[in-house]
């Protein structure tokens, strides 16, 4: 039986890839990133983006919690057939993948193929241990919206046709690796933030098994993206509000 490790944290998309090629007839094992280095990653973004965009940042991912409170009967229809993530155990967990023992870890494993769902960049030399394909969901449609939240800056910036995810291999870069699939889904009038991620995942898991078959298989022809690159950031508290008033995007 091919050996998939998944490599990421405890959230819906991680179940939904789980259970997806575990279905497929991957043996799935799961090594969870718990990071413990929030007010680190704050300091660091405020170093790169300022205090201001920062605290605009901030003041947003409280509005985040309520929409995802506010989404819960769209987000249960979206997870429909999917099992909790509660149910599944991670194999192993590290509060930094790119740590001295969680990359002695994972070199034990000896997968066909990592996938991620929500880690850090991976550093080259945890990229060196593995002699697989390493490859991620983004999303967005890369390189036009790399970074995060790529669907919900799409739409405001009124590209509808590119609100979706890319599966792609991995290299040092953020979102920066060769594009295998691109996977394009559409909203609904109950759709928000909270769910807009949701979506682009369960868009994903419909190419993801095809994909690492033909990608294991040697049999996967990149595609030549012909979008422009851009990294994309979280939308402050104000950039929300507009754009929720003025473009209508939730």
């Amino acid at each position: 039986m091919r050996h998939l490790v998944v490599l990421g944290r405890a959230s819906a998309s991680t179940q939904m890839l789980i259970q997806t090629m575990t279905e497929a007839g991957f043996k799935v094992d799961w090594v969870e990133e718990r990071r413990d280095d929030k007010k680190q990653l704050l300091l660091r973004r405020i170093k790169k983006q300022g205090l201001v965009k920062v605290f605009g940042q901030v003041c947003f991912m409280l509005v985040q919690k309520y929409l995802s409170f506010a989404s819960k009967k769209r987000r249960q229809q979206i997870l429909a057939g999917f099992h909790s993530i509660a149910s599944i155990k991670p194999i192993f967990t590290t509060t930094n993948v790119n740590s001295a023992d969680a990359m002695a870890f994972l070199a034990s494993l000896s997968p066909d193929i990592v996938i991620l769902s929500g880690t850090r960049i991976l550093s080259p030399e945890l990229l060196a241990v593995f002699s697989c394909p390493v490859i991620n969901i983004h999303a967005g449609i890369n390189p036009k919206y790399r970074g995060v939240h790529g669907g919900y800056w799409a739409l405001v910036n009124k590209d509808a046709a590119n609100f979706g995810s890319t599966i792609h291999r991995v290299d040092t870069g953020i979102d920066t690796g060769d594009v295998l699939a691109y996977a394009f889904s559409a909203i609904t009038s109950q759709d928000n933030f909270a769910t807009y991620p949701l979506l682009q995942q369960k868009a994903a898991m419909s190419l993801l098994p095809k994909v690492v078959d033909d990608l294991l298989a040697n049999k996967v022809n990149c595609i030549q993206p012909s979008l422009d690159s851009q990294l994309w950031s979280h939308p402050t508290l104000l950039q929300y509000l507009i754009n929720r008033f003025k473009a209508g995007v939730k």
